[in-house]
């Protein structure tokens, strides 16, 4: 995984230099050195990762991951951003960084923003200084081991992004999310089936994906590729 070197890049990875008191190039040869992707696997094999725990420690230890998920989501836009309303809920579920979540905030700074993502994760430090830095209001979930989310607001769009593999409990989350969107609310996934990715995928995340799949089709019209609206008495 490499990060270009170009403007865009190097406007999105300004913050992440200043927080890790470094220089952007320095973030950007690192990438493309490979240096941390070759750090990932030895870190994954210390002992055999089977639980929950396990897995949790593994998202809570390499810097690496920071700069990865930063260039990964610099490429995506955010016209998603037309499907919520005016003043409407939006909610980042698995949000790492939150930089889709931020560049949403500087289009759309009416949008109330909520994210949720385990509590272990070496990229949640990052995501709140950026967030108070820029003065964004914000809050936060955590999702704890048994990954039930009691939220105390309902959502307009909720988006859960390259999370479902590697989650133990992929089909409660979707339903429980299901739940707390509003009436004819959006709902933007993806469920990445990749072999090359095994190394964090879990093996619930693997076995309950096509039950999981069929619920959102069920539950949802499919929009585009990536957006699903909620069905009306659902």
């Amino acid at each position: 995984m490499r990060f270009n070197n170009n403007r865009k890049t190097k406007r999105w990875l300004k913050n992440l230099a200043q927080y890790k008191k470094t220089d952007i190039y320095s973030l950007i040869r690192r990438s493309q050195n490979t240096e941390g992707e070759q750090d990932l696997i030895p870190l994954w094999n210390e002992y055999p990762r089977e639980r929950e725990e396990e897995y949790r420690d593994f998202w809570s230890k390499s810097d690496y991951l920071i700069g990865r998920q930063e260039w990964y989501n610099i490429r995506f836009n955010i016209k998603f951003k037309k499907y919520i309303p005016k003043n409407g809920n939006f909610l980042d579920y698995g949000c790492g960084t939150a930089l889709i979540a931020f560049r949403l905030l500087l289009k759309r700074p009416d949008v109330n923003l909520y994210l949720a993502d385990i509590p272990e994760t070496i990229t949640k430090p990052f995501a709140i200084w950026r967030l108070i830095k820029y003065n964004i209001k914000y809050k936060w979930y955590d999702i704890l081991i048994d990954e039930k989310v009691e939220f105390n607001q309902h959502f307009d769009l909720i988006r859960i992004f390259d999370v479902l593999e590697h989650t133990f409990h992929p089909f409660r989350t979707v339903k429980n999310l299901t739940k707390c969107l509003n009436p004819k609310g959006y709902f933007i996934f993806t469920y990445i089936n990749d072999p090359e990715a095994y190394l964090t995928n879990t093996i619930p995340g693997y076995n309950q994906r096509l039950e999981t799949l069929e619920y959102i089709k069920n539950n949802f019209e499919k929009i585009t590729s990536l957006i699903w609206k909620k069905k009306v008495n659902h």
